[in-house]
């Protein structure tokens, strides 16, 4: 083939740049790309020139009338847009259709939508960076500070507080919603009262207060073990360690196991666990030194020793030994077991004797425990001598340790034969792991109408735009799946819309919300600051005016609320089409 041959392939002239659009954010959309809303279209139903691409079920191009004199500019579609693939069809889009009749307009002639890219009660106490404080406080006080945040990944993070909310509770109804289990504080008061569509975190996703069902898991806001964490807690209550009717969890080592004890602290960091050096007299009367590990009370802990005492009674229940692995293994061998090379008649053999105290346990649970290890492939027996010990047969405690040892630290070596003592320590199962969230089932309480309960409070935090009660965690005041959308995913889909403009060619521009008026003019002015005002931009008319999920937060029609406002707003833009059109 020659080599003009073999260039031709590469230069297929049927290669269009603009096929290569949806692909990359990179590559520009300039003005006249798309010579109908249907090309456009297609190429944003397989767009992925950003993250959001992966996770749509559709593209949310618009509707309404191709040759509109009125573009109205949302931010970002929510969960029924998703779904629809059309823009405003929720309850906010509900609203802002009745919005446009109220002055006789509509999406079907006057109207076409695209897009860019709830409340608690004022005693729900948050929980913040600098401990527990109250809602209302909070919002009066317009504290700026840290609150207790789930990020997407379900981690605990510390996110800032950016906006706040007062409302008028004008006749929705509210619930209070509590864990099974949960206890009242010294006030009396237990889990948060929150309006019926306030949205809650749960494993199926965020749902409003009113549809929560018996068997839904919410997020606590409270830590959860990752995998680590969980194997050094088992092994640790495989051990001495235990949890105390409150929830308290404590265990106690010598000070010469001091960087042992540091180390299972660093994998259990997000339990905020606190370290404590104290003196003890022995039955002998000497005194010794010695460390102990508490960690912060949870639910977690508390639904840990439930598990683990079921008569009151510290037991090992089966399903602890069945999540084991041999890190957790190592952990309880650490702590209760020991070797040694010498028979009872002090002779050294080849072989050693492995032993693990199990402590003052039932027989079946002795038994069980050897059944366990069956299952691991270890022959034990299990012996009570003042308390049960397990002991490996021949030859299986050092493949018991062979299997553990890399698990060990130096300090904690002299629990090894010298032999094993050359296989490399695994510091990373010691590193801290990402403090994920437990989940726990809520009560719902439909509360009958308070007379004197006539304000709701709330507000935003940055990022995740949550934040964590004493019942769980709940959505801050933005509808939970109409998030702001991100620098890097306005620029991917801005050029879109500039080309919807420029196709519908309105003569009159609604910018719904800051992060519309931002992400096409530039302007950052807040919203309850500008809107109401016509700006000039590219040679067209806008103005910013609220969005209709802030008015469904805020329902009071009183002479200067945001429904107020907004009302005075849509009788501007329909006297200024009227102008317009007298004059074309």
């Amino acid at each position: 083939m020659s080599s003009e041959n073999q260039l031709s392939l590469f230069d297929d002239s049927s290669f269009n740049q603009q096929d290569l659009i949806p692909t990359d954010a990179k590559i520009s959309i300039p003005p006249g790309t798309y010579s109908t809303m249907t090309e456009l279209a297609q190429h944003c139903d397989r767009c992925h020139r950003c993250v959001l691409g992966d996770t749509r079920t559709h593209a949310v191009v618009g509707r309404g009338n191709l040759k509109a004199p009125i573009m109205v500019v949302g931010e970002a579609p929510g969960q029924n847009e998703d779904e629809t693939g059309l823009p405003f069809v929720g309850k906010s889009g509900q609203l802002l259709e009745k919005i446009l009749a109220s002055v006789n307009l509509s999406t079907e002639q006057d109207v076409y939508i695209a897009n860019i890219n709830k409340c608690l009660g004022g005693y729900t106490r948050i929980i913040t960076e600098e401990g527990s404080k109250r809602l209302n406080w909070i919002v009066k006080n317009q504290w700026s500070g840290k609150v207790l945040s789930v990020d997407p990944n379900g981690s605990l993070v510390w996110k800032q507080v950016t906006g706040w909310y007062r409302s008028r509770l004008a006749g929705r109804q509210l619930y209070q919603v509590f864990f099974s289990d949960a206890k009242s504080n010294n006030k009396g008061e237990v889990g948060y009262i929150a309006t019926a569509d306030h949205p809650v975190l749960t494993r199926r996703g965020w749902i409003p207060v009113e549809e929560l069902q018996d068997d839904d898991l919410v997020a606590t806001g409270t830590p959860a073990p990752g995998s680590r964490g969980l194997q050094v807690l088992l092994g640790s209550l495989l051990g001495d360690a235990c949890i105390s009717s409150s929830g308290q969890f404590l265990e106690n080592h010598s000070i010469q196991q001091a960087a042992y004890l540091k180390l299972k602290a660093r994998v259990l960091n997000g339990f905020r666990p606190q370290v404590k050096e104290y003196l003890a007299k022995s039955q002998n009367g000497k005194t010794y030194q010695y460390l102990s590990m508490g960690l912060a009370k949870t639910y977690y802990l508390q639904d840990l020793r439930e598990e683990w005492y079921a008569n009151n009674k510290k037991d090992f229940p089966i399903t602890a030994l069945e999540k084991l692995d041999n890190f957790g293994l190592a952990i309880w061998y650490m702590d209760n077991g020991y070797w040694r090379r010498k028979s009872t008649d002090g002779q050294i053999r080849k072989s050693i004797d492995v032993e693990i105290a199990l402590g003052n346990i039932t027989p079946e649970t002795a038994q069980k425990v050897v059944k366990y290890f069956e299952t691991q492939g270890y022959r034990t027996y299990a012996v009570f001598k003042s308390t049960w010990r397990l002991f490996f047969r021949y030859g299986e405690g050092i493949r018991f340790l062979e299997n553990i040892a890399e698990y060990i630290p130096a300090s904690m070596r002299y629990k090894l034969p010298e032999e094993l003592h050359s296989i490399p320590f695994n510091i990373e199962a010691y590193q801290e792991e990402a403090v994920v969230t437990y989940w726990k089932p809520v009560i719902k309480k439909l509360l009958p109408p308070k007379p004197d309960f006539d304000v709701v409070y709330c507000i935003d935090v940055e990022d995740t735009a949550n934040f964590v009660t004493p019942a769980g965690v709940v959505h801050n005041c933005r509808p939970p799946e109409n998030r702001v959308p991100t620098t890097q995913e306005i620029t991917a889909c801005k050029p879109y819309l500039l080309e919807q403009i420029r196709l519908v060619d309105p003569k009159i521009i609604l910018l719904t919300g800051a992060t519309a008026l931002k992400s096409l003019t530039g302007d950052k002015r807040a919203i309850t600051k500008i809107r109401g005002q016509w700006l000039e931009w590219e040679g067209r008319l806008c103005m910013p005016i609220f969005h209709p999920s802030y008015l469904l937060r805020n329902p009071s029609k009183e002479r200067g609320s945001p429904k107020w406002l907004m009302w005075q707003d849509i009788q501007a833009v329909r006297a200024k089409l009227d102008e317009i059109r007298k004059t074309t």
